[in-house]
């Protein structure tokens, strides 16, 4: 769990890190001479699992702007996403 602390009001807590690592080789190279570079690093992320959670200790308006973000946030993600408010 890493955590972040954004100006003064808002604190942000990321429950999830890309940990696995993917290597592949271009498709010219002959076979052998190792297992090739590293391509991409993948999280793997269960169902129910908490990705992050935010904290805000000010007013309404950051709340708002927050939530406006995430909501747009959910599109870019392959799977199907819930936010939860708690006041």
């Amino acid at each position: 769990m890493k955590f972040y602390k954004i100006e003064n009001s808002l604190n942000l807590k990321l429950f999830v890190f890309p940990d696995f690592s993917f290597t592949s080789k271009p498709k010219d190279i002959r076979m052998g001479k190792g297992k090739g570079e590293v391509s991409k690093k993948i999280a793997i992320i269960k169902k129910g699992q908490i990705i992050l959670s935010l904290s805000s200790k000010s007013l309404n308006f950051e709340k708002f702007l927050i939530t406006s973000l995430l909501k747009k946030m959910i599109y870019k993600l392959p799977k199907k996403f819930i936010i939860f408010k708690n006041d």
